[in-house]
């Protein structure tokens, strides 16, 4: 009877910690393939990454001696990536777009889009847009509101 009852709690153990195990395990490699992508940036660009972030399919890191800013967004098909020369940037600013949806008598506001914009110092250079999230392309935020608050206030702090 006591061997049923702790075969039984073994595998309600394993049935309750296999999903959590199995999601962090997959961060992880998330995390570290985006620190790989980062890694590789930085090589190429012989800089090294003081500070990074990573969240979902996005990498921001910053080299803040050379005061290059990596941004890397990536997939299973594509990899795009940004390095930008802070020395040339002049202000950062927060782009928050929402919109207001009406349900029934109430409405709510649907973030569409968070970039972080760095305005060059040349006005005839186009700004530097990354583009932390969109509601076409993510279903749902992760972390990206407070992912560009913390960058827009580490790109502030080095520009000035």
């Amino acid at each position: 009877m006591e061997m049923k009852t702790f075969i039984m709690v073994i595998i309600t153990v394993l049935v309750v910690v296999a999903p959590f195990a199995f999601v962090y395990i997959k961060n992880k490699n998330r995390s570290n393939k985006s620190n790989s992508v980062l890694k590789k940036y930085a090589i190429e660009y012989n800089s090294n990454i003081d500070q990074s972030d990573t969240l979902s399919s996005i990498a921001i890191g910053i080299d803040s001696s050379q005061k290059k800013l990596f941004f890397v967004r990536y997939s299973k098909k594509f990899e795009y990536e940004q390095i930008i020369n802070l020395n040339d940037i002049k202000d950062v600013k927060l782009i928050n777009e929402k919109r207001a949806v009406k349900i029934g008598k109430s409405s709510t506001l649907v973030v569409e889009k968070i970039e972080i914009v760095l305005v060059n110092k040349t006005s005839n250079k186009p700004n530097n847009v990354l583009e932390l999230y969109n509601e076409n392309i993510h279903m749902t935020l992760s972390g990206e509101v407070q992912l560009a608050n913390k960058w827009v206030t580490i790109l502030e702090n080095i520009i000035k």
